[in-house]
């Protein structure tokens, strides 16, 4: 399974080893924008990408046609997708996209 964020969603492929056979889903998304005097701000909410991914990642196993437990691997690439700062808890103190520019 090969799981990719980007800035406008999350995809999703399974891959049969064996055989070749692909499939794929997808999910769309935008950045909410952030009253910023910039105008540049933008956040990433991070509970719709968590359910995003998630649908995408069940859809192509159910498109495959196999279970979750036939998953062999994963991958995961978020290329220039944003950063997210957590504390020492774990609880998020910022997420924003790479587009977001309210330092500048």
């Amino acid at each position: 399974m090969g799981i990719d964020l980007g800035s406008s969603g999350a995809r999703c492929a399974v891959v049969d080893a064996d055989g070749g056979r692909s499939v794929l889903a997808t999910r769309s998304w935008s950045f909410a924008p952030v009253p910023h005097p910039s105008g540049l701000a933008f956040d990433i909410d991070l509970d719709l990408t968590w359910q995003l991914t998630g649908e995408a990642c069940r859809e192509a196993v159910a498109k495959a046609g196999v279970s979750g437990d036939a998953i062999a691997g994963v991958a995961v690439s978020a290329i220039r997708c944003g950063t997210v700062i957590i504390d020492g808890a774990g609880s998020v103190l910022y997420a924003a996209p790479n587009r977001d520019a309210r330092a500048s």
